[in-house]
């Protein structure tokens, strides 16, 4: 379900954004998967979805968002990924949306995460959100012009603008 709100979403704010017509929306995917206008000049967005949430970041620069439900995991590969022991799930969600908002900023997979768990991030910039006390978000950015809040959408909204376009979104993204 939350592949089709981010799509949704996605549209929402690029019909709005670009004053387009869903119609005229055409999504690329580059080699690993992250989506791209090609009609567009600086607007660039990322999304992303876990438990509840569906979460777009748009920039006028290249743009990375992560939001991960705090669940239970692994002690070892907690403390692996985080690099010392007794780290809280709290260190390690903390972490990973970081550092997935910076792979997705590149364009990259999460097997690429994988490989490098210590990334070297030069000339990017972050911001953390925190929108319930069950979730980590983190963006990243080739800019430092982050918005201070998250504007919410509700899904009645997102819900009216699938009917209004007769459900043409036809998982495009």
């Amino acid at each position: 379900m939350n592949s089709l709100y981010a799509e949704l979403l996605i549209r929402n704010i690029v019909c709005e954004n670009l004053k387009i017509s869903n119609s005229k929306i055409n999504f690329y995917k580059n080699s690993f998967g992250k989506p791209y206008l090609t009609d567009y000049e600086n607007f660039y967005f990322n999304i992303s979805h876990s438990g509840d949430f569906v979460i777009c970041a748009i920039s006028d620069h290249e743009v990375g968002v992560d939001i991960q439900k705090i669940k239970p995991i692994s002690t070892a590969f907690k403390e692996k990924f985080v690099g010392r022991k007794n780290a809280s799930l709290e260190d390690f969600y903390s972490m990973w949306v970081l550092e997935e908002s910076y792979v997705k900023f590149l364009g990259k997979s999460i097997i690429f995460l994988a490989k490098n768990l210590s990334l070297k991030k030069q000339n990017v910039y972050y911001k953390t959100y925190n929108i319930h006390p069950n979730y980590k978000i983190s963006v990243c950015s080739g800019d430092n012009k982050f918005y201070n809040h998250i504007t919410h959408i509700e899904k009645e909204k997102l819900d009216k603008f699938f009917y209004e376009n007769n459900g043409e979104i036809n998982g495009k993204i």
